[in-house]
């Protein structure tokens, strides 16, 4: 049983680390994107990778 729940705990932490990242990863791009007007070739460069990064 208390193999179990270290397994569980492992496992949670290593979802809520992921989650975590991705979530940085997402917001970092939103505030750089939010500097440029969406028209702007870098704007839809990184329009394409929140899009990426949000499907993952």
């Amino acid at each position: 049983m208390e193999v179990q729940s270290s397994f569980s705990m492992e496992k949670k932490n290593q979802i809520s680390e992921a989650l975590w990242a991705t979530c940085a990863r997402r917001l970092f791009l939103l505030k750089l994107k939010s500097r440029y007007a969406d028209g702007q070739k870098i704007a839809k460069k990184l329009s394409v990778q929140i899009t990426k990064e949000t499907k993952t």
